[in-house]
């Protein structure tokens, strides 16, 4: 996939967090609140996991982690 597919597609799972996040806040279903949150919360989970790095980002990352 293309960076910017890339990129399309995690602001779209951020979009539909966010949907849900406004949903849950109308739920008078405790229950329901925090499932539709977590729900919301693997949204941004999966955009994240999705989002293109930067390269220059990820080297930071190894020489942060201890690692090479």
């Amino acid at each position: 996939m293309l960076d910017t597919e890339l990129r399309s597609l995690a602001r779209g799972f951020r979009a539909r967090a966010k949907e849900i996040l406004l949903r849950a806040e109308t739920m008078h279903d405790a229950e329901a609140r925090v499932k539709m949150r977590e729900i919301a919360a693997g949204y941004e989970r999966l955009a994240q996991r999705v989002e293109p790095r930067d390269p220059r980002s990820k080297a930071r990352d190894v020489g942060q982690s201890g690692v090479g």
